[in-house]
């Protein structure tokens, strides 16, 4: 068996050649030594052992969260902040927790600050503003929920502006980050989950009563029961794999695989919350924000408004109807169209627990303690690497230092530094 690091000396005249042969180590499985059809290609570089040679190969994290999203173990920024962009999946909580950015004053990205009623719409520099004298609520000049406007955002260089502290992301989230973000200036990433079944049954029981939605109100459906719709709901299911993976609605999933990309990324790069935990969910993302909602009086008095003021709390739950049991006809059909959202909400919960720990770190983070020697979770992906100089191939996404995938996807100087190897490793 070759070892990774007898490989260098070969590749070390040209230093674009030598790059190419970084990140191919970086994207190569070392552990079977065998083709994989059209999609990965398997080099024998570590160890030959009966456990090497049973395990199976583990996917990286989707590409848009390594190259633009910073890890959850790297530290925040207390000197400058970090960017965060919030995943507001439809019916799990973004309206409050919009509520509550608004009142502690937080500089908001969305598409409220190009509402032409406030005059900043046609500025061309990026301002934030106070759009109501009588509130704390701050926005951007920017439309970031659509594409266009994300682009346009992104040539007028809102994170670079310093202008905002929070991305409200509604519908596609990687086309966002991926777009907002950049290698050299990465930001992070927040999201709150519903229980699917109850998300969908939510936003049907909204679609038929909430008159003040014009995006979203259909008057026909007070005409069909939760059982009808369920069973005429065609498209669109998976819908939390489907974006994470950036599919269309109509698109169908690569079941097995995009359900582990998915739990990977959110692992790696999500700060994740619970709508069922509400109040614990925004103290986290309070904390990945840099906000103070313990010893600050107005912070503070925003949570507790949202929280403990029971005339606040019966207006945010208005719309109120009869529970759906699990053993109900609607109740079976939607579980089982949605399986896989299903399968990554069990993991995302046992995430919040795990997450908890983390958020302690940044926490102590956000009042100036910083644990020592702060371990980096993708060393070869996000840097500074341990050890960088040694070219150490390793699965930074799961701790595992045998397996990592290449995909077809990679750039043609890096396939033919693999096509090399290969020939050198006698596959």
């Amino acid at each position: 068996m070759l070892d990774t690091y007898s490989l260098l000396p070969q590749f070390t005249e040209s230093t674009a050649e030598h790059h190419s042969l970084r990140r191919a180590l970086m994207t190569v499985d070392i552990s079977k030594g065998e083709v994989k059809k059209d999609h990965t290609l398997i080099l024998h570089l570590g160890a030959d052992t009966d456990e090497t040679k049973t395990k199976e190969e583990t996917p990286m994290i989707y590409q848009w969260a390594s190259t633009h999203l910073k890890p959850i173990s790297r530290p925040l920024d207390k000197q400058k902040g970090d960017t965060i962009l919030f995943w507001d999946i439809p019916m799990s909580g973004g309206n409050t927790f919009t509520s509550v950015m608004e009142c502690m004053g937080t500089r908001i990205a969305s598409k409220e600050g190009m509402n032409p009623r406030y005059g900043h719409h046609d500025t061309k520099d990026i301002v934030s503003f106070q759009p109501w004298p009588t509130s704390n609520a701050q926005y951007v000049n920017v439309d970031v929920t659509s594409k266009q406007g994300i682009i346009e955002a992104k040539e007028r260089k809102l994170v670079a502006s310093g202008q905002v502290d929070l991305i409200f992301s509604t519908s596609d989230p990687a086309f966002a980050i991926q777009h907002l973000f950049e290698p050299t200036q990465k930001g992070r990433a927040i999201v709150l989950f519903k229980h699917p079944v109850q998300r969908l049954v939510d936003q049907f029981y909204h679609q038929r009563s909430a008159t003040w939605d014009k995006d979203n109100y259909r008057p026909n459906f007070n005409n069909v029961s939760l059982e009808e719709w369920a069973k005429q709901r065609q498209s669109n299911h998976n819908q939390i794999v489907k974006t994470l993976a950036g599919r269309r609605p109509e698109d169908e999933v690569n079941d097995e695989e995009d359900l582990q990309l998915a739990k990977r990324t959110l692992r790696k790069r999500f700060i994740v919350g619970l709508s069922d935990e509400t109040e614990e969910s925004f103290h986290r993302f309070n904390a990945v924000l840099g906000i103070d909602d313990v010893d600050t009086d107005n912070n503070r008095k925003c949570m507790d408004n949202f929280f403990h003021d029971s005339e606040v709390n019966k207006d945010k739950n208005s719309e109120q109807y009869e529970e759906v049991d699990e053993s109900s006809e609607a109740y079976q059909i939607l579980a089982s169209n949605n399986e896989l959202d299903l399968k990554l909400y069990k993991f995302v919960t046992d995430l919040f627990n795990e997450q908890k720990e983390s958020l302690e770190k940044y926490t102590g983070y956000v009042s100036g303690y910083v644990p020592s020697d702060p371990q980096e979770e993708t060393p070869t992906r996000d840097g500074p690497a341990p050890q960088e100089d040694k070219f150490v191939a390793r699965d930074v996404y799961a701790g595992d230092e045998n397996t990592i995938i290449h995909r077809k996807s990679q750039q043609q100087s890096e396939e033919s530094v693999v096509k090399k190897l290969a020939r050198m490793t006698h596959i």
